[in-house]
């Protein structure tokens, strides 16, 4: 969300400090538990124990780490590359043990399947469950089958994924087959991003043809000139006519369409 408000993209663009001030702002108007991407950390294990304070602090509820290498990127991108299972761990634990309250949920991101493959990220799910992390996070499976094997490769550990709309890897079903499946989380990082453009766009397009929030274009302007008044400046017959059947003598009633420089101002 940070990365789109900047309209940057999701390409490592981002960091603590830019996210930090939106955090405030979203936990602060709102009162629904708040989770965080906190991405790859923002560095090595002191800096993945900073961003956990700070986060926390804000009043955040959750939030994620991944395992990918920085630069990172979306998971759902190609060219991206992991750490060690074992230098991710490292940075798991200062997150966990930097967090003030067991409350505070801490999941663990492995995006090593498009890279490594359904086993080794089954692998990590299990390391960094043991590790301490609260659920562990699946990025990018292809399939139906992929989402089945990696829940059953890790029963009984709290598990997330997430759903890009046009354009992700991962399969659009339904919350209800997730469930079925063994996932209790599901993200939608882009469906906001996708709907508010789309939806601005759908007013203006509205707003032009006047049909929703109509505003006055130089065609209306004209239109409503020529109905109101004759070539010589006076009232129009067709205009005098509407303004006697709704009560207001001769004087034609002005048009909602004119611009506001045009219209009578009062004194």
């Amino acid at each position: 969300m940070v990365a789109g408000m900047h309209a940057y993209p999701d390409i490592d663009l981002e960091h603590y400090g830019e996210k930090f001030d939106r955090i405030r702002e979203i936990v602060d108007a709102c009162s629904l538990p708040v989770l965080i991407d906190g991405d790859d950390g923002y560095g090595d294990a002191k800096n993945v124990a900073r961003t956990v304070r700070g986060f926390e602090t804000l009043g955040a509820s959750a939030m994620f780490i991944e395992d990918q290498k920085a630069p990172k990127r979306c998971g759902h991108m190609a060219g991206k590359e992991v750490l060690p299972a074992k230098q991710f761990e490292a940075k798991l634990r200062a997150a966990l043990a930097t967090r003030r309250s067991a409350d505070f949920f801490i999941v663990a991101r492995t995006d090593s399947i498009a890279l490594n493959g359904i086993a080794d990220a089954i692998d990590r799910g299990k390391r960094y469950r043991d590790a301490g992390a609260d659920a562990v996070y699946f990025e990018g499976p292809t399939s139906g089958r992929e989402l089945e094997k990696l829940a059953e490769g890790c029963q009984g550990v709290p598990l997330a994924t997430s759903i890009l709309e046009r354009g992700g890897k991962t399969p659009f079903l339904s919350p209800k087959r997730f469930a079925e499946m063994g996932y209790q989380m599901l993200l939608y990082p882009a469906t906001l991003i996708f709907q508010s453009p789309r939806r601005w766009r759908r007013l203006w397009r509205a707003s032009r043809r006047a049909r929703r929030c109509p505003g006055p274009t130089p065609s209306t302007w004209a239109n409503s000139r020529r109905s109101w008044t004759s070539s010589a400046g006076k009232p129009s017959r067709s205009a005098t006519r509407r303004a006697a059947d709704d009560g207001a003598g001769s004087t034609p009633r002005r048009s909602r369409w004119l611009p506001l420089s045009r219209r009578p101002q009062r004194r």
